[in-house]
């Protein structure tokens, strides 16, 4: 039996984990196409790792199936018999408790835990929750109002950032910057497609400045996902998706600025 980590992005289950957390309460509830690791096989066990809104595992299960090609995914498998975590096991704190775990350092795709790992895990999930409160470390903003150049660098780095991670995943991808339509990145796999807004922070805080024609395709775009990369221009950078309904949910929107225009004289 081995121990999995999967990894995924927040449209993974119908745009959001709520049934993830549905799972949890009814046992007999599955999910045949659960996008897997080549050699998953029945009975392993399974940590669900997600991006947004928290980056954190929020959720443990079971491989009720071996791998097997997949019309969504290259590899997919049923899953079930799902454990939600309500003290969820954050980025951070892996990182605390595995300094030298590179997938850790680089979050960003379905791996192998070896035994080590595993039972450290377990372990951490059988600790009273107030041991563990997860927190948010806010060391520096890097919200875009640094000089031009390190803003172009920041941007660059993410959207690259992205764009690799996107292809990784089967996508493809290219950019629609230049076409000023409310997203960065067109990315398709098969029928599905999906317009990714980048916004790139150069520290830990995802707070950023978007754009009227970007809240508006937020609103109107089904297909549309912000994703925030914080620390873009470090090894451990990570990205953090919302779709547009979660952007607009979690994020007040403050103005940061006026256009003054010439009044009319009488």
């Amino acid at each position: 039996m081995q121990s999995l980590l999967f990894y995924g992005g927040s449209d993974v289950v119908n745009g959001d984990y709520s049934e993830l957390k549905k799972a949890s309460k009814d046992k007999t509830r599955t999910f045949k196409h659960w996008s897997s690791l080549k050699d998953a096989k029945r009975g392993d066990d399974l940590w669900f790792y997600i991006t947004a809104p928290v980056s954190a595992i929020v959720a443990t299960g079971v491989a009720l199936s071996d791998a097997h090609p997949g019309k969504n995914w290259p590899y997919e498998a049923t899953v079930g018999e799902v454990n939600w975590i309500e003290n969820q096991i954050s980025l951070n704190e892996l990182r605390k408790m595995f300094p030298s775990w590179a997938w850790a350092k680089a979050a960003r795709a379905k791996t192998h835990l070896t035994e080590q790992q595993a039972q450290a895990l377990r372990k951490r999930l059988s600790e009273p929750a107030e041991q563990n409160p997860i927190k948010t470390i806010r060391r520096k903003s890097g919200a875009g109002y640094g000089d031009a150049e390190q803003n172009a660098r920041v941007e660059v780095a993410a959207v690259n950032f992205v764009a690799k991670s996107y292809e990784a995943q089967g996508y493809e991808v290219r950019s629609v910057e230049a076409d000023k339509c409310g997203y960065d990145l067109a990315a398709k796999r098969g029928k599905k497609e999906l317009h990714l807004e980048v916004k790139g922070v150069s520290g830990d805080v995802p707070e950023f400045q978007i754009t009227k024609n970007e809240v508006e395709c937020a609103r109107s775009d089904k297909a549309f996902r912000l994703v925030v990369v914080v620390n873009s221009l470090e090894k451990h950078r990570q990205a953090i998706e919302l779709s547009g309904a979660q952007f607009l949910e979690k994020y007040e929107l403050r103005p940061d600025s006026f256009r003054a225009v010439q009044k009319r004289q009488p």
